[in-house]
């Protein structure tokens, strides 16, 4: 699975790199959230009998072709920030935490029962 949309860069930090959901909008904190699309379609994937426990999907920047990637993960890799929303879980590299921030990722499925992911604005 993949996803390639150019969005403009904006920073954001936490103190322990995992964000619960009260803690994604504290004081200037704005960071990727998940519409109840997303959050059932990452759930779907990742409650997989041969997976295991904490698994999410991993968003990463991609240099080669200018966008993102998005991918199943056991585990979040050492530097990325983890959403933990509605039980599901999404790893993001620092690259792609700057470039979603402030950003809603959504999900659909298309005609042949493929799930297509997809970053828009939050409101």
């Amino acid at each position: 699975m993949g996803i390639a949309h150019p969005v403009a860069c904006a920073t954001w930090a936490s103190t322990d790199g995992v964000l619960s959901d009260n803690e994604k909008t504290m004081g200037s904190l704005t960071v990727l959230t998940l519409t109840n699309d997303a959050t059932m379609q990452i759930r779907n994937i990742i409650d997989g009998p041969d997976l295991p426990q904490g698994c999410g999907v991993r968003i990463a920047a991609d240099p080669e072709s200018g966008g993102l990637t998005l991918g199943l993960a056991v585990t979040p890799a050492e530097d990325d920030q983890v959403v933990d929303q509605g039980g599901a879980r999404v790893f993001l590299d620092p690259q792609a935490a700057m470039i979603l921030d402030d950003k809603a990722l959504d999900a659909s499925t298309d005609s042949t029962g493929q799930v297509r992911f997809a970053i828009a604005d939050n409101e």
